[in-house]
């Protein structure tokens, strides 16, 4: 018989995961099935928790793992006066690895860049970093 428990609460990332809490834009690339849920929209959710290998969102649509994503991360920066200023847009293809339903229409996606930009990849870890703090 297979151990199905051997992972349980063994951390499986390489890197440290951030809380994060910002605007985060996806759109499904494919497959079709699942574009069509959202009309090959642009839609905006949450981010959650963010890594060097990925992010976690927050959204109200059930997209399913092995979805393939474009995504848009707004990037604000806090001037000497403390107000947020947009800074700039870092994209970024990914690829859905969970999916749980946090509560009713609430959806925890799990999601793997696939492709991102090594110093885009570093200032959005920046970006997280000066704000929330790391999860324990």
């Amino acid at each position: 018989m297979k151990d199905n428990n051997k992972y349980y609460n063994v951390e499986r990332r390489n890197s440290e995961r951030l809380k994060a809490d910002f605007s985060f834009f996806y759109r499904i690339n494919k497959p079709w099935y699942v574009f069509l849920l959202i009309s090959g929209e642009e839609v905006e959710a949450m981010a959650l928790d963010l890594s060097l290998g990925g992010i976690a969102i927050s959204t109200n649509y059930n997209i399913h793992v092995a979805t393939v994503l474009s995504m848009k991360i707004m990037i604000y920066k806090q001037d000497k006066e403390n107000n947020f200023k947009f800074y700039k847009t870092i994209n970024a293809q990914g690829k859905v690895c969970s999916n749980i339903l946090e509560d009713t229409n609430r959806y925890r996606i799990g999601i793997n860049f696939t492709e991102i930009d090594a110093e885009e990849k570093e200032e959005l870890l920046e970006f997280a970093k000066k704000e929330p703090r790391s999860l324990t």
